[in-house]
């Protein structure tokens, strides 16, 4: 593991990841001084179906651009996996850290945020994604790890099924009350953008996510340790 951090490729990532950071807080601001100039708060204004356009096709676009760069500090599958979530992780986390550093928001890390656009809104508070973004981390961590092995571990049916149940049950949380709230009310999504405040996170189900999620990269990594011991104790 001590090689990938100290690699050429690793600095870079965290290089390209801080920079895509800074490009995406940019638009951001500058998107908040536009339609927020006295302050940023719920429910959201009316945003021109044009710039709406925009902001997802930019939303979409930076998860492509991620991934490419998964694929080309990469060199299978689970490795090039392991550098988009990387990427991905650290693009989040100084995404929220120049936002304090040119607005000073968040002011709290359990403020709330649009966190995503696509196929709905995804709300938030801010400290959600971060702890998401960690667990990301710890993963690709430990696919780097099992990628210095001369054995080939992967991740089995019980570890991936746990992983994948938590994320749905995260997404769930950031999805449901607005989906809900369409549903309620009888809107469009749009009409819905522009009236929906989040005003309660369930934080406990979120718990449960990432629960799932720890556990099933724990339960990959000891496997790792155990075939690992088992392989030296055979040469000896």
């Amino acid at each position: 593991m001590t090689k990938f951090l100290k690699s050429k490729t690793f600095r870079f990532i965290i290089i390209y990841s801080i920079s895509m950071a800074m490009l995406e807080a940019a638009v951001v601001i500058y998107l908040r001084v536009i339609f927020f100039p006295s302050h940023f708060n719920f429910p959201m204004v009316a945003i021109p179906p044009m710039i709406m356009g925009a902001e997802l096709s930019r939303e979409l676009a930076t998860i492509l651009m991620l991934v490419c760069i998964g694929y080309f500090a990469g060199h299978n599958k689970a490795s090039r996996f392991a550098w988009f979530m990387i990427s991905f992780a650290i693009w989040d986390i100084f995404y929220y850290v120049f936002l304090y550093l040119f607005l000073g928001w968040p002011s709290s890390i359990l403020g709330w945020d649009i966190l995503f656009l696509i196929p709905v809104p995804w709300y938030g508070p801010v400290l959600s994604p971060i702890i998401v973004s960690l667990s990301m981390i710890v993963f690709a961590a430990v696919i780097l790890y099992a990628q210095t092995k001369t054995f080939v571990l992967r991740t089995n049916l019980k570890e991936r099924l746990a992983m994948l149940a938590g994320c749905f049950i995260i997404l769930f949380t950031y999805t449901y009350d607005f989906i809900f709230y369409i549903y309620k009310m009888d809107i469009n999504t749009q009409l819905a953008f522009t009236m929906f405040t989040p005003e309660k996170y369930n934080w406990l189900l979120f718990s449960v996510g990432i629960g799932l999620i720890m556990t099933g990269i724990l339960s990959y990594y000891r496997r790792i340790k155990r075939t690992d011991e088992e392989i030296v104790k055979a040469m000896f």
